[in-house]
């Protein structure tokens, strides 16, 4: 699995994993996906790139927030973690939530309610192809207040719809890795390179430091799990949520510049 669009696979397969006793990691989005014993997430939570939103907006005095988000289980478990954080904040006002289907194509009424809202910001979680064609209406139609996103503009086809702007995304690579890989492989990372790679370093530390002299099983590289606490990996440091069934990692907040993505520190 590849992105928050794979969510809902993530939730077709892990009844599957569990029943034939498979582990099964991905980096999706959705939280029921880490449900039963055997099925683990390796993703950045709702709670830590929701919390990043906020503080984002709240440094940048964006206090009254309308938000687009898409109808798919990826896109709203991230919408979600950044709502209930914000509905609790004193600073924060989200005036409305805009819910549009998966396949939309026409965004322009939606546009024309929110320049009519005034909001100071709008917050889009949305997958592709529909944020291309949401940033091309929203130039169209002259939205007026800036647009933020929650992952979305990572999964741009065209860059340039989005120059300039910053959104919050799960935990940016490692400059180490990014480094590692352009100098083996002559380009720069493909979308998600860093997850497979950080997926893989969990399976391999996991069964390097099983204490068994037999063959390990599938419940033993389970209850190993917390052998992946605080390992350093191409998405920084790790560390394992039990309760949640997560090994996670830290947000980022990153920029759209001359059509590449780069972080920001903030």
């Amino acid at each position: 699995e590849n992105s928050n669009a794979f969510s809902s696979v993530g939730n077709a397969i892990s009844p599957i994993t569990n029943e034939k006793k498979t582990p099964h990691l991905t980096f999706a989005q959705d939280r029921s996906i880490s449900t039963g014993f055997y099925n683990y997430r390796v993703v950045t939570s709702t709670k830590k790139t929701g919390q990043k939103m906020v503080d984002a907006l709240k440094l940048r005095k964006l206090n009254n927030i309308v938000g687009v988000v898409e109808s798919t289980a990826g896109t709203l478990s991230l919408y979600n973690g950044f709502s209930t954080i914000a509905e609790t904040d004193d600073e924060l006002k989200i005036i409305d939530t805009i819910d549009v289907n998966p396949g939309e194509k026409d965004f322009n009424i939606i546009i024309q309610k929110i320049n009519a809202m005034k909001p100071d910001v709008v917050v889009i979680s949305l997958q592709a192809p529909e944020v291309d064609v949401f940033m091309k209406q929203a130039k169209q139609n002259e939205l007026t207040m800036p647009i933020v996103g929650i992952q979305s503009f990572s999964f741009l086809k065209d860059k340039s719809l989005a120059e300039g702007l910053w959104y919050v995304d799960v935990a940016f690579a490692d400059k180490k890795f990014l480094n590692d890989y352009k100098n083996k492989f002559g380009e720069d990372v493909t979308n998600f390179a860093e997850n497979f790679y950080t997926m893989l370093q969990v399976v391999v530390n996991n069964y390097e430091n099983l204490n068994t002299v037999n063959m390990p099983t599938a419940e033993d590289f389970i209850n190993n799990m917390i052998s992946v606490d605080n390992i350093i990996s191409p998405l920084g440091k790790l560390s394992l949520d039990k309760e949640e069934q997560n090994v996670d990692s830290e947000a980022s907040i990153r920029l759209i510049q001359n059509g590449k993505i780069e972080e920001i520190e903030e």
